[in-house]
């Protein structure tokens, strides 16, 4: 009986040994774990991301553990915006505004330190950007104007104010083109309108001091060469009057002072329209 109860006694003191060992290296484990992970954060947060993303990918190559790789994947990220903000800053520097905006637009939002000056940087480039670009399209380089527009475009396009303009000048060359059209048509309406005003002029001119046919039913002898112009009679169809002068009104109409006589045989002068006789000279 005494040697079964050392045997028991026995068992269980390798069997705590056992509990124990296993624990204390898993302790340790853990405690080198959050040492390393410790150790990872503190040198990305100091912006020594190559060392931190070593450190993290020497964890993930042991154990994946997604906090880990999410550490790891933002290291990458917060270097990659660091690289694009220097890049930008030396273009800028340069006064190679429209170079830098590329990378500028490719700092992160996690990066806090960069971003919130990137923001600033980028709407002060774009705003004097965009007023070259009106400037240029202004003085009739409208092609080039777009073309610079484009560009920026591609290199920021999620810029609303940059799609904006390119609307607001796309508008205005439309505008342009449809006032260019009224114009053109104005102007050609205007040639029109001149050379059938020379045409009446010279049908005017040769009308002088011939004889003329009344072809209306009953032309109205005016006192004076307009329309609204009292009424001294009526001239019958087939009347002939003869022409004293001719006053041109307009490319549609020219008054004749015609000396004719009445339905009664009585002489008359006055002022007839054209548009009521025959032409023959």
């Amino acid at each position: 009986m005494e040697k079964k109860k050392k045997i028991f006694i026995l068992a269980i003191s390798i069997a705590f040994l056992v509990v124990a060992g296993t624990l204390g290296s898993y302790g340790v484990s853990t405690f080198k774990k959050t040492k390393a992970l410790e150790q990872a954060d503190a040198l990305v947060s100091m912006e020594k991301y190559k060392d931190g993303i070593i450190i993290y990918e020497n964890m993930l190559s042991k154990k994946y553990n997604k906090a880990v790789a999410d550490k790891r994947d933002l290291a990458i990220e917060l270097m990659e915006s660091k690289e694009n903000y220097k890049e930008a800053m030396e273009l800028f520097d340069a006064g190679e505004y429209q170079k830098s905006i590329r990378f500028f637009s490719r700092i992160s939002k996690n990066d806090k330190k960069r971003y919130g000056e990137t923001t600033k940087t980028l709407k002060g480039i774009e705003e004097n950007i965009f007023q070259e670009i009106r400037d240029e399209f202004e003085v009739g380089n409208q092609d080039d104007a777009i073309d610079r527009l484009n560009n920026y475009i591609k290199a920021v396009p999620t810029s609303v104010e940059a799609k904006n303009l390119k609307d607001e000048l796309k508008f205005s060359i439309k505008e342009a083109k449809k006032n260019q059209e009224m114009k053109m048509e104005e102007a050609k309406k205007r040639a029109e309108e001149e050379e059938q005003l020379n045409e009446i002029a010279c049908t005017a001119y040769n009308v002088e001091d011939t004889y003329q046919t009344i072809i209306a039913k009953n032309a109205n002898l005016r006192v004076a060469p307009k329309l609204d112009a009292d009424v001294i009679t009526t001239i019958p169809e087939g009347s002939e009057c003869y022409v004293m002068e001719t006053k041109v009104e307009n490319s549609e109409r020219f008054w004749c002072k015609v000396q004719c006589y009445d339905s009664y045989g009585e002489s008359r002068t006055g002022w007839v329209s054209y548009n009521t006789m025959n032409y023959k000279y």
